[in-house]
């Protein structure tokens, strides 16, 4: 019983390892951002190839483009401008507020 259960963990190992690998792209783009008032940046990874957008343990699909990436969460739009870093959360009447904010991030992935 004991070898089955470590073979679950190698298999649980591999499949995070290729579920990680296609958003550390060389097209991938890499921001720290802090959301909510949030002391702490929270690693943001965006794939525009799979329109996908990695935020902390979800992927979430998206739209990715140089000017923005945008996302739905919780039913609600959500949108990261990239010439000012900002995070925006789009209210009823269509406008936006700011809820944080982006930078490049230095680390390797």
């Amino acid at each position: 019983m004991g070898q089955r259960h470590v073979g679950l963990k190698i298999t649980i190992f591999i499949v995070a390892e290729l579920c990680i690998a296609p958003l550390s792209s060389a097209q991938s783009i890499v921001l720290e951002c802090s959301i909510g008032g949030q002391e702490r940046y929270e690693v943001v990874i965006a794939d525009p190839i799979s329109k996908s957008i990695h935020i902390g343990t979800r992927i979430i699909q998206g739209e990715v483009s140089a000017e923005r990436m945008t996302w739905k969460e919780d039913g609600t739009v959500r949108m990261i401008d990239r010439s000012t870093g900002a995070v925006l959360h789009r209210l009823p009447d269509e406008s936006y507020l700011q809820i944080g904010q982006c930078r490049s991030s230095k680390r390797k992935f």
